[in-house]
């Protein structure tokens, strides 16, 4: 068994009652699968890998556990309970917004998947915020990035301090208003409210890509439904 087999038996297996747990093999897209079996590789018993690129996973099962492991890149958790439905989505800069002017993975999940704009609740956080997130420039927006101007600051932790860095999360919820969501619809998670500069003790309390570039490790995000009762 390899080191992160061991950990996810120990740490979600061991611990949980998940039926089964999908892992999501992201790409910077805006393409969203059903969490089946069909189509899936077994990475280990009862966790599974769709084999199509893809950056959001929807069910409707209970204790089916979707998941998505994440560098720096902030997710999003969408569910509606009345209906029993659930999504996770790979929410990094460049699935939000498109490099070739196509619409962002929010626009293309509402669209495609039958979720009701007016019903669900969205949970965004999970990842790097603007305090670490410096770029040495600013990327283009288009018309279909649902923003005229992208939410910016300046980055005052970590290697890129002093720069320019874009606010992700207000990013997505200006795009989540302006698909038609209310802001009481939309839950910005804040602990921690940073991934990238949170500490656990003396160290860090998850793998950053921007603090530790020489690592291949990963966090991992995992949203469920319990049971009807």
């Amino acid at each position: 068994m390899s080191e992160w087999q061991a950990l996810m038996r120990k740490s979600v297996l061991d611990t949980h009652t998940f039926e089964r747990i999908y892992i999501m093999r992201p790409n910077f897209t805006t393409h969203c699968v059903p969490a089946l079996a069909d189509g899936c590789e077994e990475l280990m018993p009862s966790v599974f890998r769709p084999n199509e690129v893809c950056d959001g996973l929807m069910t409707s099962q209970s204790n089916v556990a979707l998941g998505v492991t994440n560098g720096d890149c902030p997710a999003a958790i969408v569910y509606d309970e009345d209906a029993h439905m659930l999504g996770l989505l790979h929410c990094g800069f460049k699935c939000l917004v498109q490099k070739d002017g196509t619409i962002g993975i929010f626009e293309a999940f509402f669209n495609q998947h039958g979720f009701d704009r007016k019903t669900v609740r969205v949970r965004i956080g999970y990842g790097i915020d603007v305090c670490c997130y410096g770029l040495d420039w600013l990327p283009d927006v288009h018309e279909n990035a649902l923003v005229g101007t992208l939410p910016t600051s300046i980055a005052t932790t970590g290697p890129e301090a002093g720069k320019r860095s874009i606010d992700l999360f207000a990013l997505m919820r200006s795009q989540l208003l302006e698909l038609g969501l209310q802001n009481s619809q939309i839950l910005r998670e804040t602990k921690p409210p940073c991934t990238a500069c949170a500490k656990l003790g003396n160290g860090p309390a998850f793998h950053s890509n921007l603090y530790d570039r020489k690592s291949s490790g990963r966090n991992l995000v995992l949203a469920w439904m319990q049971s009807r009762a």
